[in-house]
Order: C-alpha cells, then sequence, then structure tokens
C-alpha cells in the first residue's frame, strides 16, 4: 500500500532540504585572489640627486674654494691655481717634500684630481698675493680687453723664468689678457711715445745692476741681455702686451758689463724724435736702439736705427761718428 500523496510531498520535500544542507557543508571556499586591476606595485628607490653646480665668478667663493683645498692638502706651497665658471683647481708641493698633487672641485664635489702639469722647478706663490676676491669681475675685464667670454679661464702659474704671472685665457683662444697681482690689466705699453720707452726700460733693468746690452724695438719692446749660470746669456724682454719674460741662450757675450742707470729713457726718445722729425718719416715708423760698449771703452753708446737712417750718439744723444 504506497503512502498518501500529501505524506510523500513532505518526504521529498525533507529529503532535498537535507541535501542541499549537506551540500552547503561540505564545500571548500575558493581561495582569494585579489583582482590585477587592484594590485599595489612595489615603490622604486628615489633617485640620487644631482649636486648644483658652484657659480666661482660669485664674489668670494672662488677664493673661499681654493682655501679649503689648500687646507684640505695641508701645503701652501703653490704651483698653480686655476678658476673657471663652474670648477676650482690647485697644484701644490706637500710641506713634506715629493711630487705636486692637484686637488679641485668639480661636479658638486672636491677631489684629487690627475694633472697634465709638468713640474720642472717651477716657482711657488702664495694665493694670499693675489686678489681673486671677485673672479667675475676679472673675467668681464678681461672679455672687453679680449673681445671674447668663451670658456673662460683664470690661471696664477710661473709664467717665465720665475716669474709668476694671473691671466685670462679663453677656448676657442683668443689674446690672453695678463693681470698685476691686485686684479688691475697689465698696462699696455706704446713705444711709440716717451712713456712706454720709460716704463718698458723700468720693467727690465727693475732687478738688475749691470748689463752687457740694453734695447728697444718700437715694434718688440725693451730688453736687455746679462750673464747668465754656465756659459749662458739671459734675455728679458718686455712686449706691448706681455709682462717681462725671462730666456736663457747658450751663448757667451764678449761685451764688458755696465750700469743700467746710465741709459737716460728721456733721451732715448729724443734722438728718435729728433730723427724721425729731421727725416720727414711718419710718426708710427719703426725703430729700434742697441745700447752697448762694443768699442770697450767703458762707456757704452747708442746705436740708432729709424726707418732706413742709422744714427749713433753718447749717453746725452750727441751724435758721434761710429766706430
Amino acid at each position: 500500500m504506497g503512502l498518501p500523496r500529501r505524506i510523500r510531498k513532505a518526504a521529498v520535500a525533507v529529503v532535498t532540504a537535507v541535501g542541499l544542507l549537506a551540500a552547503c557543508q561540505t564545500a571548500t571556499p575558493a581561495p582569494f585572489t585579489p583582482s590585477p586591476s587592484r594590485s599595489t606595485a612595489s615603490p622604486s628607490p628615489s633617485p640620487t640627486p644631482t649636486p648644483t653646480p658652484l657659480d666661482f665668478t660669485r664674489p668670494g667663493l672662488a677664493e673661499a674654494w681654493l682655501k679649503r683645498l689648500l687646507a684640505t692638502v695641508g701645503s701652501d706651497l703653490v704651483v698653480m691655481a686655476e678658476v673657471t665658471t663652474d670648477s676650482v683647481t690647485v697644484t701644490v708641493l706637500p710641506e713634506a717634500g715629493g711630487k705636486p698633487v692637484t686637488w679641485a672641485y668639480r661636479d658638486g664635489q672636491a677631489q684629487q684630481v690627475t694633472s697634465d702639469l709638468e713640474y720642472v722647478d717651477q716657482a711657488v706663490f702664495n694665493l694670499d698675493d693675489f686678489d681673486l676676491s671677485d673672479v667675475g669681475s676679472l673675467f668681464r675685464t678681461a672679455a672687453r680687453i679680449s673681445g671674447s667670454t668663451a670658456n673662460q679661464t683664470l690661471h696664477i702659474v710661473d709664467f717665465s723664468g720665475g716669474r709668476v704671472a694671473m691671466t685670462v685665457t679663453t677656448n676657442p683662444e683668443s689674446r690672453t689678457v695678463f693681470f698685476q697681482p691686485d686684479g688691475i690689466p697689465l698696462p699696455e705699453l706704446d713705444y711709440h711715445t716717451a712713456a712706454g720707452v720709460a716704463d718698458g726700460l723700468s720693467e727690465v733693468t727693475r732687478d738688475r745692476v749691470t748689463v752687457q746690452m740694453l734695447g728697444v724695438d718700437s715694434e718688440t719692446g725693451a730688453w736687455v741681455d746679462y750673464a747668465g749660470l754656465d756659459d749662458t746669456t739671459v734675455r728679458l724682454q718686455r712686449t706691448a702686451k706681455v709682462p717681462v719674460t725671462r730666456i736663457s741662450r747658450d751663448e757667451v757675450l764678449s761685451l764688458p758689463p755696465f750700469a743700467v742707470d746710465l741709459v737716460d729713457p728721456a733721451v732715448i726718445w729724443q734722438v728718435v724724435s729728433r730723427i724721425i722729425r729731421q727725416a720727414g718719416l711718419e710718426p708710427d715708423t719703426r725703430w729700434q736702439v742697441t745700447v752697448d760698449d762694443r768699442g770697450g771703452t767703458g762707456v757704452p753708446r747708442l746705436y740708432f736705427t729709424v726707418g732706413s737712417t742709422a744714427v749713433t750718439t753718447d749717453l746725452a744723444g750727441t751724435e758721434v761718428i761710429s766706430s
């Protein structure tokens, strides 16, 4: 005998409910996988900041950093100092002796660097002897004189035979501008004037009591020759735009020395002016004079060439017959 219809319906409902409950209790939940759009990227490391270059044309900055580099090295025996818009460099002799070392501030840091400077007993100097308080002003002055601002570089170094000079150069190269230690530009001498003759001779004879020859050339400047070491002759020369240079040559002069204070620059100019006037020459005619005691009389004479005119005078400028 079968179950009544309503009981069969109830039993089916109970079985169905039990099956659903069992299914819910045995199901394993799927693991959570974050959506790619919601994933978090790993942070990238921050880049190292690039040092900001210093502007060494600012007043006081180049001088301060040069002295800081010297303090790092521990020596004031400077062989070379160099300043550009964004770098400073010094080469020094260590106090304890040894080869020169070079330190520089470049690319945002101070460091020892290699240098192409060849040391051959150049003169050393003290930075305090040079006015570096405003390199920008020196660069502007040099630009007015040379006509260029291209890659300006200030140098202080033995320029010639132990004579230290401060200069500003450019690249591409233009005229080198020389400065005196106080930052004033080197005076340009005009050897077609009395003042130019006097100043030029004063500079080449400043450290001399006697010489063997002395001269002035309107194109190449004032000069003196005297005996050097080891059978050499030394020439000091001051051109119009370059300070006194010292050149040694393998030659022995047989001329007797004479006192430099015997020669009066005013007399030289008087004779040159007289010859130009009498010969009707142009004021800028090339001229030259050589002073020496080639006659061995104990008193030098002045040997002039002005244009094509040759004249010999005594120390007072009186014309004499050349011997």
